[in-house]
């Protein structure tokens, strides 16, 4: 059975609240191509995954239409097993940005504590320069990967 990182979201205090932070989440906006219209979200930044998450209830809000296959098996912040099948293709652009960008998203469950989740693919990219702040993450918000397996 292979190994893959999922995503676990926890507190961990690294530094003193003095220190400079980077916002832990942004707003956004997704493209609804079902409903034609772009939907204000909250993005969280997670500097520990590498790929992107969006909530099942986004992807319901949305009208999204998942495509299905590998199956990744990972563990949530309260340390609930779960596992996702799913992923969406979204366009997506930071709150006010007229730059739009496309990106693969993860399907978590319907209660995740987020909307949407930005791996480190779209946080080193060029497209979170333009459409993000980046500069500074809040170091009392770390986000954290757990191994999980994948069936």
């Amino acid at each position: 059975m292979k190994q893959r990182l999922a995503t676990e979201l926890i507190n961990v205090p690294t530094q003193s609240a003095s220190a400079r932070k980077i916002p832990r989440s942004q707003k956004v906006e997704i493209y609804s191509e079902s409903r034609t219209t772009w939907l204000p979200v909250i993005a969280y930044l997670d500097t520990g995954t590498s790929g992107n998450w969006i909530s099942q209830r986004i992807v319901e809000r949305g009208s999204f239409r998942p495509k299905y296959g590998e199956t990744i098996h990972y563990t949530d912040f309260n340390g609930v097993h779960l596992q996702s099948d799913g992923v969406v293709n979204i366009t997506w652009c930071g709150a006010g940005s007229a730059k739009s960008h496309e990106a693969t998203f993860r399907v978590g469950r319907e209660t995740a504590p987020f909307d949407v989740l930005f791996g480190l693919n779209i946080l080193n990219s060029d497209e979170a320069g333009e459409c993000l702040t980046t500069q500074v993450l809040d170091p009392n918000a770390v986000l954290v990967q757990l191994e999980a397996c994948v069936s």
